[in-house]
């Protein structure tokens, strides 16, 4: 799948691709986003894993 959803100790969460380099993540949000924002970045990574168009 190659793909990873990170979470810092601040609740930042990055989605991130490994075909991508590391200072690129495909999606970073702020710490205290909201829950729309993190179904949104949720939703992009199952995307990618399925090979769909984001």
């Amino acid at each position: 799948m190659e793909v990873g959803i990170g979470v810092d100790a601040d609740g930042a969460v990055a989605v991130h691709h490994a075909s991508l380099p590391g200072s690129a993540p495909v999606a970073l949000l702020r710490p205290g986003a909201p829950a729309a924002e993190l179904r949104i970045a949720g939703r992009t990574a199952a995307r990618i894993v399925k090979c769909l168009p984001l």
